[in-house]
């Protein structure tokens, strides 16, 4: 799960907050947040920025080191998506 390997946490910590089916997984973090996703029959992955599939949800990360991070994520199995358009920051 590549939320986990940059977020860290423990995926599917019992939490008395909320009781969640089967259909649902979270991940707390170790900074307090909670994510919670949801399992979707006929799942279609996003092909952004086409907005016939468009996209689920995005995180805004910060990182000392743009270049650094972008290699970690590659690594983790992300995509990059805006390699060439001058607009990363």
């Amino acid at each position: 799960m590549l939320h986990r390997s940059l977020l860290g946490g423990v995926v599917n910590q019992p939490d008395p907050r909320w009781s969640l089916g089967e259909g649902w997984a979270t991940l707390h973090t170790d900074g307090g947040f909670v994510l919670a996703f949801q399992r979707v029959d006929n799942y279609q992955p996003p092909r952004w920025p086409d907005s016939a599939h468009p996209q689920q949800f995005h995180l805004d990360l910060e990182v000392k080191d743009l270049e650094q991070g972008q290699t970690d994520v590659l690594k983790r199995g992300a995509t990059l998506l805006d390699s060439d358009d001058g607009q990363r920051s």
